[in-house]
């Protein structure tokens, strides 16, 4: 029977709040007991040194959930130093010359498809609407899809894309009419059934 030092349930219990499962899900002190072999109290002070660590590096907030359904979860926070660092990134890239397109426009297509940035800004789209009992981020193809699947797995929740056209072994799909904002004309767009249950609240994120 294996005994994991504290530097190895420490390493462990960050990777899979952080990357092997979703932020922002709770997991049971007794599933970490469960895995390994400790008991609560020493679990419990693995994670108030996760807690403390996160808090000073600034790289998000360890919160934990009293009472029979509670545990503990990771919550991403981008501190205002690293946003700031960020949008200056992304303004330092935006004015480069060669992104300049006829008619005043500017190529943004690598950014809107780039993991970075889109984890980044995922990160604070989620952090904005951590509170806000979001059920579902919509939103429509193509552009739009890397930062709003980004925020979804930020705040560990579906996301649901509008699409023109789906395929047959998609599923049954609700076709939605619009007016389109550019010329007025109607237009439209279908969801697929299946993905959208009880609506409480969404967020809405559509490229520009």
């Amino acid at each position: 029977m294996n005994r994991y030092k504290r530097t190895e349930r420490i390493g462990a219990i960050t990777q899979i709040l952080i990357y092997v499962n979703s932020p922002n899900k709770v997991f049971t002190l007794a599933r970490f007991t469960e895995m390994f072999l400790s008991s609560k109290s020493t679990i419990s002070e693995d994670i108030v040194i996760l807690k403390d660590t996160f808090e000073s590096q600034k790289i998000g907030k360890i919160e934990t959930i009293t009472g029979a359904a509670g545990g503990v979860k990771y919550i991403p926070i981008v501190s205002k130093e690293k946003k700031k660092n960020i949008f200056e990134s992304l303004v330092k890239e935006l004015s480069k010359s060669e992104r300049k397109l006829p008619g005043g426009y500017l190529y943004i297509g690598d950014i809107l498809f780039d993991p970075k940035y889109c984890q980044q800004f995922g990160s604070i789209f989620a952090e904005a609407f951590i509170k806000s009992s979001i059920d579902y981020v919509v939103t429509v193809e193509t552009k739009g899809i890397p930062l709003a699947l980004m925020t979804a797995h930020s705040l560990n929740i579906p996301l649901v894309v509008f699409r023109k056209s789906f395929k047959t072994d998609d599923g049954p799909t609700i076709s939605i009419h619009y007016a389109s904002g550019s010329d007025g004309s109607l237009r439209l767009c279908m969801r697929l059934k299946m993905l959208w249950r009880k609506i409480l609240m969404y967020l809405l994120l559509m490229d520009l």
